[in-house]
């Protein structure tokens, strides 16, 4: 990069990197201690122990990363060792290991897990692979989630349609004592999307999955394909899925068409789908969604649905609120034999060198926006952020590993505050909380006319020289110049090659616009 000043900056930064690669020099370490708890339907016969998790990751040369941890409760203890090592142009590779020992009816179970992960991004065909993994288990290994009685959710399955709550909850008891019986032994999965340009875009998603004692594979494959016309988005999708809790395979298609609708209702979209199952099920649905409010700060959404066999209707409603220092959410969905109402506050908590910082909920990595004094700013392309009192927000969810920009609203400032820059581009690495200081000049803001018997050239630089400097600016060709944050009287050196000369000046203390002054440079 090249500056206006001629000076060359160069930076390298990861072309493509696992989950936990770090810089060389950094160190990423966490400490969690709590009481395991789960409320998943089926999962009542979960334990419920403390327990207490340390992990830590630091960045090694050579694109290397070292990354390790261990968990810990009363019946369960597990460790974990892995490295992860970037190979350029080739994406990056891990590899780690977990033994773990968990004490069941008083019997203990030991084992081992194995992990291999690879990412790798073609920029040219637009080709990323998300994630392409595999993980091989010994028969005696279980997860903390498995040891404490817990299982994922059960498999795809179309026979779900019409069932109740209670039933619902009955298969998923009798799932879990089978996963009880058949802890996992292998999983390979693999992500992979295409961009095609005016074409539209590409994705795939497969797993495959084995369980010690059983001779059957649990499989699944997602693809499908997006494309937007005028305006309107398409999106066609197809899953196939089987499972060995399971004697039959699952298959839908489905299509989905977005309208906009901000002809009739600002920002807001018309949502048609429907699914077509491989034994006959059909479901429909449609409904509308959209955001409301100044910054789009609210968003919600309406949709009714219709299916076939006996079905009946279905339908649901929510809402999303992003405030400054939280999010909110309420909902209501209904079926033919179930209603439920859901409701919940998120956000987040940031103690850094400057004080605290109270936000959104937080992403992994971070930005801490730094704007002395400015308060109610608005940080553009995240919604409903803005700085607080003191001129401090954070941003969620920015980019590992890429150059990302932290932009202000620099119509939002304050009457007497003016920034330096409104745009700053950091370059986190995963985990990261990075600054994005954004200097700021607090004071009168003031278009500045020089009147002289001296020939004031274009371009020449004027400054406030009250003791120190405050503002700077440049002469244009209407011997104007426009100075912020200065003090209520001062005077302005203006310097050029050859030659130099002194204005004062006095403002308004009352007046909070930009005030139009001459004054004569001598």
């Amino acid at each position: 990069m090249r500056e206006a000043d001629g000076t060359v900056r160069q930076f390298s930064q990861a072309f493509s990197a696992v989950p936990i690669m770090l810089r060389e020099g950094r160190a990423k370490y966490s400490l969690t201690a709590g009481k395991y708890r789960t409320t998943a339907a089926g999962n009542d016969g979960a334990r419920k122990p403390a327990f207490l998790q340390a992990t830590g990751i630091y960045g090694l040369p050579y694109s290397t990363t070292l990354y390790g941890g261990t968990l810990t409760s009363q019946d369960y203890l597990a460790g974990s060792v892995g490295l992860g090592k970037g190979l350029g142009g080739l994406g990056s590779v891990s590899i780690d290991a977990t033994w773990a020992r968990a004490r069941l009816d008083k019997l203990d179970r030991r084992g081992a897990s194995l992990r291999f992960q690879y990412s790798k991004d073609f920029t040219e065909s637009g080709t990323t692979f998300t994630l392409a993994g595999y993980r091989y288990s010994t028969s005696g290994y279980l997860d903390f989630n498995e040891a404490n009685g817990f299982y994922d959710s059960r498999p795809q399955n179309q026979s779900d349609e019409g069932l109740t709550e209670s039933e619902l909850e009955a298969e998923q008891r009798a799932y879990a004592t089978w996963r009880y019986q058949h802890n996992k032994r292998s999983r390979a999965q693999l992500n992979v999307n295409q961009t095609m340009g005016n074409y539209g875009s590409l994705y795939l998603s497969a797993y495959q999955q084995q369980y010690w004692g059983v001779s059957g594979r649990e499989s699944n494959l997602a693809a499908g394909y997006n494309i937007s016309r005028n305006s309107i988005n398409y999106s066609l999708n197809y899953s196939w899925a089987e499972s060995p809790y399971y004697s039959q395979t699952d298959r839908v298609i489905s299509v989905a068409v977005q309208i906009p609708l901000d002809r009739f209702l600002p920002k807001s979209m018309l949502n048609l789908s429907a699914n077509q199952a491989s034994r006959g099920q059909t479901v429909s649905s449609a409904g509308i969604s959209g955001s409301a409010l100044a910054d789009n700060t609210l968003s919600y959404s309406v949709q009714q649905g219709y299916g076939s066999d006996g079905n009946g209707t279905s339908g649901s409603a929510s809402a999303d609120y992003k405030a400054r220092f939280g999010e909110y959410t309420a909902g209501y969905n209904y079926a033919q034999s179930s209603r439920q109402l859901n409701y919940g506050a998120m956000g987040g908590v940031v103690v850094h060198p400057y004080g605290v910082t109270f936000s959104q909920p937080l992403g992994d990595t971070l930005a801490l926006v730094r704007a002395d004094r400015a308060s109610g700013v608005k940080v553009e392309n995240n919604t409903g952020i803005y700085t607080d009192g003191g001129g401090y927000a954070v941003v969620p969810y920015l980019t590992p590993y890429q150059r990302n920009s932290v932009r202000l609203n620099t119509a939002s400032l304050g009457d007497r505050v003016d920034v330096v820059t409104d745009t700053r581009f950091v370059t986190p690495g995963q985990g990261a909380l990075v600054l994005a200081d954004f200097p700021t000049r607090y004071g009168q803001k003031v278009m500045l006319t020089l009147a002289s018997s001296l020939s004031i050239p274009l371009g020449a630089s004027a400054e406030v020289v009250n003791g120190h400097q405050t503002s700077s600016g440049m002469v244009d060709d209407r011997h104007q110049v426009y100075l912020s944050g200065v003090p209520e009287k001062g005077t302005v050196r203006v310097t050029w090659r050859g030659g130099s000369c002194n204005a004062k000046y006095a403002t308004d203390a009352q007046r909070t616009d930009v005030q139009l002054i001459h004054s004569r440079c001598q």
